[in-house]
């Protein structure tokens, strides 16, 4: 493996090389701030006519001299410069308020002279009617300020109160002198990658001029770097590299965050598998609960006061234990078990459904991860977030309560179910969950649902304020599980009405989970084949 080795220049650029061959981060330094001048010094005297905004930090303002230039100036953290070119920007956003300030300011305004304050990346622009654009590119402090002939601010790019900052930045308030003002530097205090070349040239071969640029995958530099191509302007190169860097970094941002909410929606599907396949577990003991429940009816007499445990022979005659409660009479004993076993038989098909889909959108989402991972481009981020919305795995949930914050619905009892397609459904287990769901959690456009003429839970498709595109089989899926969560259960046929929420209120002075609706329309379903 190559060495690597990493240096911090004295503004905080990351400069990395590596052995054997070097490879390094270019930084747009006093020296580049210099060259850029250089490359401006042919527009002075030129108007400024049109405005970009390039990005949020980064600014273009067209010059016409004869011929059209373009300078780029940017107070970006990490991507600050100032750059002159013959082409304009590649993108562009629509207008900030700083730009419309810009414009108001600046248009139409000759720059006559432009020149660097110190050894710094500090620059001052006047213009034609005595105003004074300072550029200030210093990482977190870096800075576009407007100033008129008596050094108020009229425009920048940051305001600084005086809890911010040491110098105040307002607008109608005059600007303080800046605390940055580089001295030449010394062979000392070189960043490293120019401290080799400074040894193979000479320290005063870095002050010769005229600038000769070079280009390699780095960036851009004034000075021959070696294993660079020299080039015939420096501005328009750096100026490339500045923003597909700058592109880049956005664009590894945007994956990071995607990927991280990502992985929680993965994280909460393992889970929910994870409970489904013991849920599943449980299902598959219904026969067991139901014999227990039988053997401690058959063997009831044997069954003293304070017993835990009914010693019995199942049907093959092996001998067999079962756990008794003995606050429990034998009768409510076997009753006990025998709900049991109902509820894991008629909980299992549900259980298996829900099993199958969630190991889909598992599959789903683990391709979809691997697509954001590879996404070179911002289109085929795109087209991944197309397919993410599609599944709603960005939906956002509803802020806790204050109580119970650390379980959802502030502890009701409310059920989650994926539907076909990915849909969310809800539904309460008790009037007061079916209350808390319908009153707090049930968005106004989201589907709503309830038996028809008679008790049922409430159950909620979530549709993101978009219920004209859930499909028909979203809701059929939903009714069966109003019909099933009902007395109407064993029934081969029942009606069930769905509405928006927004049509569904509790009547004044009602008990928790009655509703009254309207606009509703009806399903027939039968609950048997859920």
């Amino acid at each position: 493996m190559q060495n690597q080795r990493y240096w911090r220049t004295a503004r905080g650029v990351i400069i990395s090389c590596k052995t054997p061959k070097t490879r390094m981060k270019i930084p747009f330094d006093a020296l580049c701030l210099e060259c850029s001048l250089t490359e401006l010094a042919p527009f002075l005297g030129g108007r400024m006519q049109r405005f970009w905004a390039v990005d949020a930090n980064t600014v273009c303002i067209e010059i016409y001299a004869q011929q059209k230039g373009y300078l780029t100036i940017s107070w970006d953290v990490e991507f600050g410069r100032l750059t002159v070119s013959s082409t304009p920007p590649k993108m562009a956003l629509p207008a900030t308020p700083f730009l419309t300030d810009l414009r108001k300011h600046l248009d139409g305004q000759r720059i006559v002279s432009a020149q660097q304050i110190g050894f710094d990346r500090l620059a001052e622009l006047k213009l034609s009617n005595g105003s004074l654009m300072r550029v200030e590119i210093l990482g977190k402090h870096s800075n576009l300020i407007v100033l008129d002939p008596a050094g108020v601010v009229l425009a920048a790019a940051k305001f600084l109160g005086a809890k911010a900052s040491r110098r105040v930045v307002l607008p109608g308030q005059k600007l303080g002198p800046s605390q940055f003002r580089g001295e030449k530097p010394s062979p000392e205090n070189l960043p490293p990658f120019l401290r080799a070349w400074v040894s193979a040239n000479g320290f005063e071969a870095a002050f010769v001029r005229p600038f000769r640029p070079v280009s390699g995958p780095g960036g851009a530099y004034p000075l021959p770097l070696p294993d660079f191509q020299p080039i015939n302007a420096y501005g328009p190169a750096a100026e490339e590299h500045f923003q597909n860097a700058s592109i880049r970094r956005d664009l590894d941002r945007q994956k990071n965050s995607l990927l991280g909410q990502l992985r929680r929606v993965e994280l909460a599907r393992e889970v929910a598998l994870s409970e489904l396949h013991q849920a599943a577990d449980t299902a598959s003991r219904a026969r067991e609960f139901q014999v227990k429940g039988e053997l401690i009816l058959a063997y009831q007499g044997q069954i003293k006061p304070g017993n835990q445990v009914l010693e019995a022979w199942d049907m093959e005659g092996h001998p067999v234990q079962i756990p008794v409660n003995p606050d429990l009479t034998p009768l409510e004993n076997a009753e006990k078990l025998f709900k049991k076993a109902k509820r894991a038989k008629s909980g299992e098909s549900t259980v298996r459904q829900q099993i199958e889909r969630l190991q889909e959108d598992l599959h789903s989402l683990t391709a979809i991860l691997d697509w954001v991972e590879n996404a070179e481009d911002q289109a085929t981020l795109d087209k991944a977030m197309v397919h993410i919305q599609q599944r709603g795995w960005l939906h956002r949930a509803s802020p806790p309560g204050n109580a119970k914050e650390d379980r959802p619905y502030e502890g009701k009892a409310i059920r989650e179910l994926l539907g076909p397609h990915g849909y969310k459904l809800l539904y309460g287990d008790n009037r007061e969950a079916n209350d808390y769901l319908t009153l707090r959690v049930a968005k106004p456009n989201d589907w709503w649902l309830h038996v028809r003429g008679g008790p049922s839970t409430h159950v909620v498709i979530q549709t993101q304020n978009q219920p004209t595109k859930v499909p028909h089989d979203v809701l059929l899926f939903a009714a069966k599980i109003a019909a099933k969560q009902s007395p109407s259960k064993h029934s081969s046929w029942v009606a069930v009405d769905y509405t928006l929420k927004k049509y569904v209120r509790r009547p004044k002075g009602a008990e928790p989970g009655m509703a009254s609706y309207t606009h509703e329309k009806t399903l027939h379903v039968n609950p048997q084949e859920a």
